[in-house]
């Protein structure tokens, strides 16, 4: 019995107490570690104004514990600190503040969101009402600022960086000064840079550029800040590469034959050129245009400009084998001795400061090899064109077959279609034939693959003007190809090379400019 008497005993005894948890005294203060840095938006302990306390990277804002106490965030030195305050007599805790308690026939409360700065204004420091409490705008550190504001009646808030240059002071963003500068200083014809600064930092750099062939879109500097307008050249000029440009250029001022130079137009670029060792095609102005004038050359043509013959020295190389005119260190012109066919040598020497040939015959034991005649010894095949340095499929030549001492035959290539060449060969002493297809963009004219083209860049070469490429052959153009954009800072430029084909470059936009995919060309 002894037993059950302990247990009922330690029921009565044990089995009614309870263990209670002492609440949060009202005014019980919470303490943080120091961080670096502590700032207090509503100025400190201020129950009646919900703030917010930056702490590092942190954010505590006021709140409401009951309807009649509030938890309020402060600083104390480089100190965050918390109290739990009970709102004074008449006032009821609503969004992180004390506020007056509405009349006692007012069943419910107006919430209205209003704001000092106009919005969301990271420029201007401003408070923000909603729902009796006040929100202040407040530095995060020294770059960003924390931005209260309206948006439908309801409070919204960000955090938000005040941009290149710029910092925060008292509650906003603070711009540094702005100051321009015009590298043409607004001359149309002159393309130029304008660049705005911040504080000494660059904030954006635009180039002038053409919005059509008589207009230019031209930067300027107005009150330390970047501004654009529309200009228009002046009489006589057109816009290229975003300057004013005459109508017609010409780089050596009119017919100066012994300077090879360019006259540029509403069409393109044209350069002077030599048709032949002799003649000359100068361009010049006329008018609004660039015209060509064929001239002859008292001397020599060579590199687009005339020499006077006291300006060429002629010299014989490879045993008289090559006649090489020149003047100073321009080959002017270079000839080798060769066969005109398999018994005639074109025979090449200098004659004073010139190169003249004579046609020299072979006898009939004799055939034509390598720019001279040479003994027939016997049965063979003679291919005359297999040493040229072009390849046979460019020369129009012939093989000849040989008896003991004489020729038997003579066969000639020639062209089966517009593309196909009728090619003989020697295999041994035998003479065989070939059919060979001319590559791409030749044709097969008088049994030999000719390049038949002569390339036209409008914007004369490889630059970052709006133009097109053109092969012509004659007067047709028979292939055209633009100027365009490879990407957004990139123009895919399309150009003539030196043998008359398209070429094809990638040229980067000037900083501050894109390419306009309209007509390639960088804005």
């Amino acid at each position: 019995m002894k037993p059950v008497l302990l247990l009922a005993f330690l029921i009565l005894s044990y089995g009614c107490i309870q263990v209670q948890t002492s609440p949060t005294a009202p005014n019980e203060t919470q303490t943080t570690q120091p961080p670096s840095s502590c700032s207090d938006s509503d100025g400190g302990d201020n129950p009646n104004t919900k703030g917010s306390v930056v702490v590092g990277t942190g954010v505590y804002e006021d709140s409401c514990e009951s309807g009649a106490s509030v938890r309020e965030y402060y600083c104390e030195g480089a100190t965050m600190k918390s109290d739990v305050e009970a709102c004074a007599p008449g006032y009821t805790c609503s969004s992180g503040a004390c506020i007056l308690k509405p009349p006692s026939n007012v069943t419910h409360a107006i919430h209205l969101c209003t704001e000092t700065d106009e919005g969301d204004d990271i420029w201007t420091a401003g408070t923000l009402i909603y729902e009796g409490a006040n929100y202040s705008d407040a530095c995060q550190g020294v770059y960003n600022i924390l931005e209260y504001y309206c948006e439908n009646d309801s409070m919204r808030q960000k955090s938000v960086g005040c941009g290149t240059g710029s910092k925060c002071q008292d509650g906003a963003c603070v711009a540094p000064e702005r100051t321009c500068s015009d590298s043409d200083l607004s001359d149309t014809l002159i393309i130029g840079t304008t660049t705005e600064y911040a504080g000494g930092i660059v904030v954006t750099t635009k180039m002038d550029y053409c919005l059509d062939n008589d207009t230019r879109n031209e930067y300027y500097c107005e009150g330390g800040r970047l501004a654009n307008r529309s200009m228009d050249c002046p009489q006589d000029t057109y816009c290229a590469s975003g300057a004013c440009v005459s109508v017609c250029d010409d780089k050596d001022d009119g017919a100066d034959y012994e300077t090879a130079s360019s006259v540029k137009d509403s069409t393109g670029t044209h350069s002077d050129y030599c048709v032949d060792y002799t003649v000359l095609m100068e361009y010049v102005c006329s008018g609004t245009g660039a015209v060509a004038q064929e001239y002859t050359c008292s001397g020599a043509c060579a590199d687009g400009r005339c020499y006077d013959s006291s300006e060429l020295k002629c010299k014989e190389y490879s045993s008289g084998k090559e006649a090489r005119l020149t003047a100073d260190s321009v080959i002017v012109r270079s000839e080798f001795d060769s066969c005109s066919d398999y018994q005639t040598v074109l025979d090449y020497s200098c004659v004073s400061n010139s190169i003249e040939f004579t046609d020299t015959s072979c006898d009939d034991d004799e055939i034509c090899s390598d720019g001279e005649c040479t003994a027939i010894t016997g049965e063979g095949c003679h291919d005359l064109d297999v040493d040229a340095p072009e390849g046979p499929i460019h020369v129009a030549s012939l093989v000849a077959l040989t008896t003991n001492d004489s020729i038997k035959s003579v066969k000639y290539d020639s062209c089966i279609n517009d593309i196909t060449v009728s090619e003989f060969y020697c295999d041994g002493e035998l003479a065989k034939i070939d059919y060979l297809t001319c590559p791409e963009e030749e044709k097969c004219v008088d049994a030999a693959c000719i390049y038949p083209y002569t390339c036209i860049d409008s914007d004369g070469g490889q630059n970052l003007e709006p133009g097109q490429v053109s092969l012509m052959e004659g007067e047709t153009a028979v292939r055209t190809e633009r100027d365009a954009c490879s990407d957004d800072t990139h123009v895919h430029e399309v150009y003539c090379t030196s043998d008359d084909r398209i070429g094809y470059a990638l040229l980067a936009c000037p900083s501050g400019t894109t390419c306009d995919s309209t007509d390639g060309s960088c804005k």
